[in-house]
């Protein structure tokens, strides 16, 4: 039994395969057909491929057409026929994208969603030490091209306060948190020894002999930076701050906005 096999497009000399069937008699078509569709299968699974038209003859002393099981591995019965009891057939390579007859097409692979990437923050503190590191952490991801949400909540909402505000209409509780909260960036705290005051104008006569940037440097850098900044419209209304005191550039949002961002985030911070 003779097969010319192709190995990476190389066709190689015809390899001869033991004869098992070259001497079987009383052979039925069934058996026979089986017999060339589990071959054709070794050959096509194993990594080598049938070159396009390949011929082979095997010697029986009965032999019909049956194209139902040579079918199941995908090739094409061009011939079948028998002489002087010989069977010969003639076999085409399936086409790479051909599937085998009686086999759906399988559905295509879905392509995996982009990984999201981006970064949220949310900044609940307003001690200037923590206020600091979330817009140092901010700046950075802007810079290595992320997009970067920042959603004030709370005692956040001092951080972006302008320094010179309008007057505005406020009721009893409104003005009493006025009063007891900082006014603005400048008069934030820190969070561990401030001494009344002392610590963070300790911290910020510091900063400026290294040169290091303010946080106002550092909030104006992000803006400029494309960082998203967010208020939260139910901590404004529960401690009366108006709009007319935040940041022009500040956006208005609900936790809906923020956790909208979240959905394409790899990172959630809570500051």
């Amino acid at each position: 039994m003779l097969y010319c096999i192709q190995v990476d497009n190389a066709i190689l000399p015809p390899a001869l395969v033991p004869g098992i069937l070259h001497t079987v008699t009383d052979v039925k078509k069934t058996v026979l057909a089986i017999i060339i569709s589990l071959l054709l299968a070794v050959f096509v699974t194993s990594g080598y491929a049938v070159v396009p038209t390949a011929e082979f003859s095997l010697s029986v002393e009965t032999g019909v057409k049956d194209e139902t099981n040579l079918c199941m591995t995908g090739a094409e019965l061009l011939a079948l026929d028998s002489c002087g009891g010989k069977v010969r057939a003639l076999i085409r390579k399936p086409a790479p994208s051909a599937m085998p007859c009686g086999h759906a097409q399988p559905a295509p692979a879905a392509r995996p969603a982009p990984a999201a990437d981006n970064k949220t923050i949310v900044v609940f503190s307003d001690d200037l030490d923590r206020a600091l590191a979330s817009f140092v952490i901010a700046n950075g991801a802007a810079a290595t091209g992320k997009r970067v949400t920042m959603f004030f909540t709370f005692w956040g909402l001092n951080v972006i306060k302008k320094r010179e505000k309008p007057a505005v209409g406020k009721d009893l509780m409104g003005r009493m948190f006025g009063w007891m909260l900082p006014a603005h960036s400048g008069r934030l705290h820190l969070s561990k020894l401030d001494m009344w005051g002392l610590g963070s104008r300790m911290m910020r006569g510091i900063m400026r002999c290294k040169k290091i940037a303010s946080l106002e440097e550092l909030m104006r850098q992000a803006l400029d930076g494309g960082v998203e900044m967010i208020a939260c419209t139910m901590s404004m209304d529960v401690m009366g701050v108006r709009r007319e005191e935040l940041l022009d550039e500040v956006a208005l949002g609900g936790v809906a906005s923020y956790l909208d961002r979240t959905e394409e985030a790899n990172l959630n911070l809570f500051i």
